[in-house]
């Protein structure tokens, strides 16, 4: 076998140890979104950073996501600093763009409310 072969091969496996390395991170992380308790720690830091900027408090019930871009998020309660409801919803639904959220950006597709009460 000559050395350009043997380099090819080597280049080759590499890319696909790499390739199913990443697939592999991508399903686990996917996995754990869906246990309650990591759920609860994403909520939680959503919750704190909510309170942090506006000092009322935030209550969301679950969140979901999927592999291929969907995001929900389960009753969300909003209120304002005297604890009147600003909004409640049963479950707002959304798309999001994966890679553009790794550069910073935020694009959502249809949002979807269901079972929404605002008091503006």
């Amino acid at each position: 076998m000559s050395k350009t072969n043997r380099i090819i091969r080597i280049f080759l496996k590499i890319i696909v140890i790499t390739s199913v390395s990443l697939l592999g991170l991508f399903i686990i992380i996917g996995i754990m979104i869906h246990i309650p308790a990591i759920q609860k720690v994403i909520i939680g830091k959503a919750e704190t950073f909510y309170f942090n900027k506006t000092k009322a408090k935030l209550e969301i019930s679950g969140i979901h996501l999927n592999l291929r871009g969907g995001f929900s998020i389960s009753n969300i309660f909003v209120p304002d600093q005297i604890n009147d409801t600003i909004l409640f919803a049963n479950s707002i639904s959304t798309g999001i763009n994966y890679i553009k959220l790794l550069s910073g950006e935020i694009d959502l597709g249809n949002v979807r409310l269901d079972g929404l009460t605002s008091h503006l």
